[in-house]
């Protein structure tokens, strides 16, 4: 009897193991300057890119006033590392500076986001690679998820080629499509991955954080991995 109940006890955590999603995918290759994690906001605070920035000549002593000329704002960012997912920082938290054409930047709305960040060519500093984060979601099971961005009817190719999965975010996630007109709609909102009701386009079809970073590899970040 003790042999038989071990026997169904090791059976069902087999099952569960097989079922379980997995979480924890990691990639690395140094020789690409991009950083990609799950991060968690600490704080996000507006600067003024624009500022002049004073430097002492050490040899004359003279000042030296820097210029530069932005029409981004600019952020100063604070996020915890929650899960490294390509390229290693080596920190629990990170400082990186943002810049947004359009107010400010659209990952800070987001308990849990996929970012993208890579370091200044001196050294000094990390910064954001424009515009490109992937909003993550809890999934009953506490696994987190997000949904593949369309630019490109090539991004549509690629992504088909994906893992993904049914989901239903209610309103977490909408489009007006209103002004959209028929090739708008197979490019930035395509079926099977968006429904469309009433001018309004909702996700469908969701993916794991292995498949959204592999889905960037391939389209935004694609040169980045051809060098």
């Amino acid at each position: 009897m003790k042999n038989l109940i071990t026997y169904f006890l090791f059976l069902s955590l087999g099952c569960f193991a097989q079922n379980k999603v997995e979480d924890n995918f990691y990639e690395e290759n140094t020789s690409v300057n991009l950083f990609a994690f799950v991060g968690k906001k600490i704080s996000v605070i507006e600067f003024d890119p624009n500022a002049e920035k004073v430097e002492i000549d050490s040899v004359t002593g003279e000042k030296i006033i820097h210029k530069t000329y932005s029409l981004d704002k600019g952020f100063k960012c604070k996020y915890l590392i929650s899960q490294k997912v390509f390229n290693d920082i080596k920190k629990d938290t990170i400082d990186f500076v943002a810049y947004d054409h359009y107010g400010r930047p659209g990952f800070e709305d987001y308990e849990n986001v996929l970012l993208y960040i890579s370091k200044s060519d001196d050294g000094k500093y990390y910064f954001h690679q424009k515009y490109q984060y992937d909003p993550l979601f809890e999934d009953k099971k506490g696994e987190l998820f997000g949904c593949f961005t369309f630019r490109t009817v090539e991004d549509f190719l690629i992504n088909s080629k994906l893992e993904s999965f049914k989901i239903d975010l209610g309103n977490l996630i909408v489009y007006d499509t209103t002004t959209y007109n028929e090739f708008m709609l197979k490019t930035y909102v395509p079926k099977p991955f968006y429904k469309i009701k009433n001018n309004k386009a909702r996700p469908v079809l969701g993916a794991r954080i292995k498949e959204l970073f592999l889905s960037k590899k391939q389209t935004n970040f694609k040169k980045m991995f051809e060098n």
